[in-house]
């Protein structure tokens, strides 16, 4: 078996998350190609924590009987602003 026969069954057992480490690794030995595909851990970190933000917002409108995010918030720019027609001029 040749070391990169051996290199890909061993790739074969890892998890995905494992692979994408391995394969940042393999980027930054590559001279000519120095980009990363995929996010740092702080920035995947901040756009996890962002997400469980919006769920917990999520679970609290919920708990408001808000049903639908989308007519709430309109309606909640038209008794903070007025209704607006589609070319932005008031009505």
């Amino acid at each position: 078996m040749t070391i990169q026969q051996e290199a890909y069954s061993l790739i074969d057992t890892l998890s995905e998350d494992k692979v994408k480490l391995i394969v940042q690794v393999m980027i930054s030995m590559l001279p000519e190609r120095k980009t990363n595909y995929y996010p740092s851990q702080t920035e995947a970190a901040s756009k996890m924590m962002a997400f469980n933000e919006m769920q917990k917002l999520r679970c609290k409108s919920s708990e408001y009987g808000i049903k639908d995010i989308d007519t709430e918030l309109h309606t909640a720019i038209e008794e903070k602003y007025g209704k607006y027609m589609h070319s932005g001029e008031l009505v």
